[in-house]
């Protein structure tokens, strides 16, 4: 009859192994229903009704993800592209333009989109050309780290029109675009939504989604910690099943007389 003999050292490892690894696959359940939470509020603001500049800015931590009206003036000549950006299998930017917004003292930096990389210095010249640009925007506000930066403060032949990459969540890097324009950006960007046009820049926004997939890391979490366990059981088993000869006869009673 086999006997279960996994031994102490294998146990003691096995529960070491299983538990850390419940532990990891339960918070990244966790993670998961805090993701799902989090998607859900963000969504449930972007489907409220667009909401006025001036109200956004009252408080644009609250208001991010949600959809703002602006109404000014863009100032094409300082204008930044973030490149490479892809949309499908192409390359190029997005174009980051200030719009000065008439009586508020400051500007908007607006994300209105994306330009191919083989249209992209067409489309700056074509800019710097024609001016400013009375414009409406509807654009999905997200919080501008502005901090105490003071506008202009760059000489301008130190201005970048070319960013490798732009976060407004960064300080750094909003500090610097700050200091390479001439007036006060306002506290939010907008990424404006598509129009429906074929016209550059091409706008739009996507959904938010989670960046990980917390149900997969999850459910590798717990399979390593069920395989852990078999491992263990196994080694059990034939530890039992490969007791050396003498401990099979040290373990039977002696032999009775023979009469």
């Amino acid at each position: 009859m086999s006997r279960f003999r996994p031994g102490l050292v294998p146990t003691l490892s096995a529960a070491f192994a299983v538990g850390v690894l419940c532990i990891l696959g339960a918070w990244q359940v966790r993670r998961l229903h805090w993701r799902e939470a989090d998607l859900a509020a963000k969504n449930a603001q972007i489907d409220r009704e667009p909401l006025a500049l001036a109200d956004a800015l009252a408080d644009p931590a609250a208001n991010a993800y949600r959809r703002v009206f602006a109404q000014g003036t863009y100032d094409r000549t300082q204008s930044i592209v973030v490149t490479p950006v892809s949309r499908g299998l192409e390359e190029g930017a997005r174009v980051l333009t200030p719009l000065l917004v008439p009586g508020a003292g400051l500007a908007v930096l607006v994300d209105r989109g994306w330009v191919a990389s083989s249209s992209l210095d067409a489309f700056l010249a074509s800019e710097l050309a024609k001016g400013p640009l009375p414009a409406e925007v509807i654009g999905l506000a997200f919080p501008l780290r502005i901090g105490d930066a003071a506008p202009g403060t760059r000489e301008p032949a130190s201005r970048r029109v070319r960013w490798a990459r732009f976060d407004p969540s960064r300080q750094a890097q909003v500090r610097a675009l700050q200091a390479q324009v001439p007036y006060r950006l306002a506290p939010l960007l907008l990424q404006a939504q598509a129009d429906g046009t074929t016209q550059l820049p091409l706008g739009g926004f996507e959904r938010p989604t989670s960046p990980v997939d917390h149900r997969s890391y999850a459910i590798t979490w717990f399979s390593m910690a069920a395989i852990a366990l078999a491992t263990w059981v196994g080694l059990g088993l034939k530890q039992g099943r490969d007791r050396p000869p003498t401990e099979l006869r040290d373990a039977e009673p002696p032999p009775g007389n023979v009469a």
